[in-house]
């Protein structure tokens, strides 16, 4: 029978975070003296049983410590939301004319310009300096002053930093959420000449140089390693640096299931650890000295974290893998679920909006997958020779680690890699081998020929990995694509995985008809969203700037039309349109060209269903009667004025795309509203969906 008794740790954890995901969802509409009044409630109650009635705590204890937790969650997402801060930017009614700002990070290199994430030191309103607060994201310019951008540099800023709009177009990554738990609710497009640094003052000096070193590490392998895509792959894997990997690159790992070697994190981290541990056991002097043991094994892991220049990902994995070997030295490593329950406590405590990181839910889940599932399935067979028992190893280590992150692989990327367990055969250890050897060209560095040579090895190793996920990524039927699921659909999967994982090791029927009650209930829930996505044909106008793009979506076909024949961007493509088709079990994707519409010397139009779509280039001048359409949109080389367009046509709706420039498009819709037309500015208001 399973007990809860053993994992006290894990518990407070477990009502922790569900306190702070309370505080997400519900943004906070417990008021905030009601949290403090709970928390201290449970406080005192829990003094006076234990003073005056030991026996009913026995009884209610668990549910006042619970009852702490939850609240010690919520108000410590409280504390670490910056708009609660009276001085914070979104408080000011004032316009920003300039302000100075902190950088907080090292700036990412982009097409065109510099990412800065900043932190808000002081703000000129109405002439006048004052102290101010608030984390606001830049995207400066490229210039060779630009360039020069560090962690630490104070930056003076003309301009008001720009609230972060939300998501245009249906079903679209929501980045200003994303932002949201990171703190940051502004942004600003910075030219040049609109900027300048006024010095630099690292608040984390320990941040500073890592950063120094992780440069100077990236300069060293791309010194002693050829080749671009080994270059990229050894700065991704060894430094996780991922600024040079291109779309090709990334779309092979993604779909051979190795993406998660590029991003240093629990992987890496745990290679190190599990060396260090090998090492340690072939030498019995470091078995009596349990704490001397544990001491070498945390200060390696957060010398590795500083050459990687502190990363988030990084410390992470780091705090995790150092309370495992603080729990070994205190004899406590046997109950890993505590330990693993502390770290992400301790994380949690730091940053509670972490709980909402991918990199952080995939790196628990993973860990957790790992310790709980290996080796139960390992055990089902005991292969006789050493070669095949190291392959089933790493198969059941990878399955583990697949087999409990798929689900938020699939709400996250929409996609589920087929040969995962053939590809991280190769993938783990050649991840192994790149990572000590590219840690040993870093070493070796100053003696430029045996760097040179290790630099040889890794470069052939890398080059035989990239060759293996190339090989499953052209395999039929790599990946599964086009994958929908929503938030609650993967709660269910979950605690489906949970279930069967736990009936598994107990061999009760009760987790069984859990876990079968849980399949039934995600079924009806995928059945029944599939049927209102077929059963609900629509027309939609995307919101994608410099063009006019709309899909008739009906029976899983999308049919798409775009004013620009010659227009194809892959990447605009899969981050605005694509999510609706996926929510919208599209299966099918048909381009509308010009010769399926109706043409005439002054417009286009397209027949949808009842509904008639017209395009209209120019004024229709030789028109002898009013025609009725039901959806005018105006192409971008049209001139003329609304006045004319209303005397000759009669419609519905005026849709301003996007195809319209900005200025050009409000023009219009003072126009419109000066005539009584009804309109929609897709600029403004976003995509418009209509159902048919």
């Amino acid at each position: 029978m399973f007990s809860w008794a053993p994992f006290a740790i894990l518990r407070f954890s477990l009502f922790f975070i569900i306190g702070i995901l309370c505080a997400i969802y519900t943004d906070e509409r417990i008021a905030f003296q009601w949290a403090i009044c709970f928390l201290l409630f449970s406080i005192v109650l829990f003094l006076i049983l234990r003073l005056t009635k030991p026996k009913l705590l026995q009884a209610y204890g668990y549910a006042l410590v619970m009852l702490f937790a939850f609240f010690t969650g919520y108000l410590c997402l409280f504390f670490h939301n910056v708009k609660n801060e009276q001085d914070h930017i979104g408080h000011f009614n004032e316009r920003i004319e300039a302000y100075q700002l902190h950088v907080s990070l090292a700036p990412e290199e982009k097409a065109k310009s510099y990412k800065i994430e900043g932190e808000i030191l002081r703000i000129k309103t109405q002439g006048q300096w004052q102290a101010a607060s608030g984390k606001v994201l830049l995207y400066v310019s490229h210039s060779a002053a630009s360039a020069a951008i560090q962690y630490g540099d104070i930056l003076l800023i003309q301009g008001t930093p720009q609230p972060l709009s939300g998501p245009a177009n249906p079903h679209e990554f929501d980045y200003k959420r994303f932002l949201s738990f990171r703190n940051i609710y502004h942004q600003q497009f910075v030219p040049d000449g609109q900027w300048m640094c006024l010095g630099s003052d690292p608040k984390h000096l320990s941040i500073f140089y890592a950063q120094q070193i992780r440069a100077w590490a990236a300069e060293q392998l791309q010194r002693h390693i050829s080749g671009k895509q080994q270059q990229v792959i050894a700065l991704a894997l060894v430094l996780g640096l991922r600024d040079g990997i291109d779309n090709e690159l990334q779309e092979a790992y993604a779909a051979s299931g190795a993406m998660h070697v590029l991003a240093v994190s629990g992987l890496h981290v745990g290679v190190i650890f599990l060396l260090l541990n090998f090492v340690f056991k072939r030498f019995a002097f470091f078995e009596k000295y349990k704490w001397m043991q544990a001491s070498i094994c945390i200060l390696a892991l957060w010398t590795f974290a500083f050459v990687t220049g502190l990363s988030a990902s990084v410390l992470r994995a780091v705090t995790m893998f150092s309370l495992f070997a603080l729990a070994k030295a205190m004899g406590r490593g046997d109950n890993i679920y505590n330990t693993l329950a502390a770290a992400a406590l301790i994380l949690l405590l730091i940053d509670p909006y972490l709980i909402m990181s991918v990199g952080f839910q995939l790196s628990f889940l993973a860990v957790l997958g790992i310790v709980s599932i290996t080796r139960g399935v390992y055990e089902l067979w005991l292969p006789k020779y050493l070669f095949i028992d190291k392959v089933w190893q790493i198969s059941c280590v990878a399955f583990a680690a697949q087999l409990s992150t798929f689900a938020l692989g699939m709400l996250y990327f929409h996609q589920f890699p087929s040969f995962f367990f053939f590809s991280n055969l190769f993938v783990i250890p050649g991840a192994f081998v790149i990572l000590l050897s590219g840690l040993a060209c870093l070493l070796l560095s100053p003696v430029h020929e045996l760097a040179a040579i290790i630099g040889g090895i890794t470069e052939v190793c890398i080059w035989f990995i990239n060759q293996v996920v190339f090989f499953i990524e052209v395999l039929p039927y790599s990946k599964i694509n086009h994958i929908y699921i929503d938030t609650s659909q993967t709660w269910l999967l979950l605690l489906l995985i949970a279930a069967l994982v736990t009936f598994f090791y107990q061999h009760n029927l009760g987790w069984l008809k859990l876990a079968f009650s849980m399949a039934i209930v995600l079924s009806l829930s995928v059945w029944v969203h599939f049927y209102q996505a077929r059963k609900n044909p629509q027309l939609t106008f995307y919101k994608v700037n410099g063009l006019m793009a709309l899909d008739w979506i009906e029976n899983g076909n999308a049919y798409f039309f775009k004013d620009d024949v010659e227009w194809y961007d892959a990447e605009r493509i899969r981050f605005h349109i694509r999510p609706n088709r996926l929510a919208n079990s599209v299966h099918s994707i048909h381009t509308i060209g010009h010769t399926n519409l109706i043409s005439t010397d002054w417009a286009d139009v397209l027949q949808v269903k009842d509904k008639s779509i017209c395009l209209i280039r120019q004024s229709p001048h030789n028109l002898a009667a009013q025609v009725h359409v039901d959806f005018v949109v105006l192409d971008k080389s049209w001139k003329g004025k609304l006045s004319e367009l209303n005397e000759r046509l009669s419609f519905e709706k005026l849709i301003i795309s996007t195809a319209i420039n900005h200025q050009r498009a409000a023009k219009l819709q003072q126009e419109a509203l000066d005539l009584g037309i009804d309109f929609y500015n897709v600029h403004q208001q976003g995509a418009l969906t209509i159902k048919l």
